[in-house]
């Protein structure tokens, strides 16, 4: 029986891809839009510019969360299934992160970083189920940094006349919480980050998966707390 596949996709601006740098290896599975995040703080670091360092690596595991919000207006009738997958796409991704998850879910329609919104289509993306439009904004000067994520979830609950069920509409929303935890797409199915197969769903991160995002941030903090210490050092 021939299954039909479906691929999710992350869009990201502001960032281009690139290799490590100066640090640690970065996980295979990284987005190249973290791995040149790190990149620019290696070398802002080798340059003694801390605070720009400070800016993409806070940055990059959101050191204050990151907030997502259901627009209810683009789901009319559909509110209760949606809310009900996105609470247990975040319950996927705690079980594996637990504390360490910055990822929040706020009321429906509250003001957040990141809209859940239901589409009717994604035109970039071909037969994509999902697409995250996530902007990531860093300033720094010589006393201070900040940095900030906002945008867009787009979601389908259904393809082709087809409504998702449950399980598919979790490995969706589970799949662009992914990205936004710096996961790139894969080719193979078994994954939560490779291509959707219906009725046969992985509705939460693999052991692989789970690891590479806690490494991501491992190494996105060892960096940070060196740069704390070279300044201690230097103080």
């Amino acid at each position: 029986m021939k299954r039909a596949i479906f691929c999710l996709a992350l869009l990201v601006s502001g960032l281009a891809t690139a290799t490590t740098g100066g640090g640690k290896a970065l996980p295979s599975m990284t987005h190249p839009s973290w791995v040149r995040a790190y990149d620019r703080a290696s070398e802002a670091v080798a340059k003694q510019d801390f605070n720009k360092a400070l800016a993409f690596l806070n940055g990059g595991i959101y050191d204050k969360g990151v907030t997502i919000s259901l627009d209810t207006s683009s789901c009319p009738g559909q509110v209760d299934k949606v809310s009900a997958a996105a609470k247990r796409a975040l319950a996927a991704w705690k079980k594996v992160l637990g504390t360490d998850c910055p990822v929040r879910l706020l009321p429906n329609d509250a003001q957040a970083d990141l809209s859940l919104t239901v589409v009717k289509s994604i035109p970039q993306e071909g037969d994509a189920l999902g697409l995250i439009e996530l902007k990531k904004s860093y300033a720094w000067s010589a006393g201070s940094y900040r940095h900030s994520s906002s945008g867009k979830i787009n979601i389908l609950t259904s393809y082709e006349g087809s409504k998702l069920d449950d399980d598919e509409l979790t490995e969706v929303i589970c799949h662009e919480m992914g990205h936004l935890l710096g996961l790139a797409d894969l080719d193979h199915t078994g994954f939560l980050m490779g291509p959707l197969v219906r009725h046969e769903s992985v509705v939460g991160p693999t052991q692989e998966e789970g690891r590479a995002v806690i490494a991501i941030r491992q190494r996105f903090r060892e960096m940070i707390d060196d740069i704390h210490q070279t300044a201690r050092r230097s103080a």
